[in-house]
């Protein structure tokens, strides 16, 4: 089947996808498909020879990407940290940099474990306060988790209410979870995806549904439409 390689949803907020030629995007993806997955007697994992006029001619790298696309994204590349290149007699050693960071499986699962425990103390931080209309003292405030089913026969006795739907907080923390899920929200920013459908949660909702009509699911679009939204 030819093997396979990981390419890291982070790169949809990414300068290459967001602000570059969309050229640079095949010419990254090419590079990354084509240096070594491990090591061998020429070159290191992350590492391959690249002769691009011959890959011009042949075609293996796209029918329309020319050699000036690719000489001005290894100069991106290259002042991005993203590769690092070394002239040969016949060609262009490139070292892909991060390589084992992101073609390493395991680590993104712990990135997917980082982001669960950042939403749960996110979680675990927010609080509802309930006052008695009788007693009005500190020991009547209620400290509930989101995660935690409510008791409703404490809440009945307790405040002689009739009934205990879900709490707005959970409502809206219920969504802003949903969005990071379908955003594939990196780690940096969850805690601005919850503070969002905190402040304003009707236009957060909003933000979303056009991220999903428009297939722009990403992050930073997100909070482009929102930011419009709450002008």
């Amino acid at each position: 089947m030819g093997g396979a390689f990981m390419l890291s949803r982070q790169i949809f907020t990414s300068k290459i996808w967001q602000d570059k030629p969309s050229s640079w995007k095949i010419i990254w993806i090419y590079i990354l498909g084509q240096v070594n997955h491990k090591d061998n007697d020429r070159f290191k994992r992350g590492e391959g020879f690249f002769n691009f006029s011959r890959e011009l001619s042949t075609k293996n790298i796209g029918c329309d990407i020319t050699s000036d696309m690719i000489k001005k994204f290894l100069q991106f590349a290259r002042s991005s940290s993203m590769v690092s290149t070394k002239r040969s007699t016949r060609g262009t050693i490139i070292k892909v940099l991060n390589y084992n960071k992101y073609q390493t499986l395991s680590n993104y699962e712990s990135t997917t474990s980082s982001t669960n425990k950042a939403r749960k103390k996110h979680e675990r931080s927010t609080t509802i306060n309930k006052n008695d209309k009788n007693d009005k003292n500190d020991k009547n405030i209620i400290i509930a988790k989101p995660s935690l089913a409510i008791d409703k026969s404490v809440l009945v006795n307790k405040f002689s209410i009739k009934g205990v739907k879900k709490t707005k907080i959970e409502l809206w923390q219920d969504e802003a979870s949903n969005a990071i899920k379908a955003l594939s929200c990196p780690e940096d920013k969850i805690s601005s995806v919850f503070k969002c459908f905190k402040d304003n949660e009707p236009k957060a909702k909003i933000a979303l549904s056009d991220c999903k009509e428009l297939s722009k699911l990403n992050v930073l679009y997100f909070f482009k439409v929102f930011n419009e939204l709450t002008k």
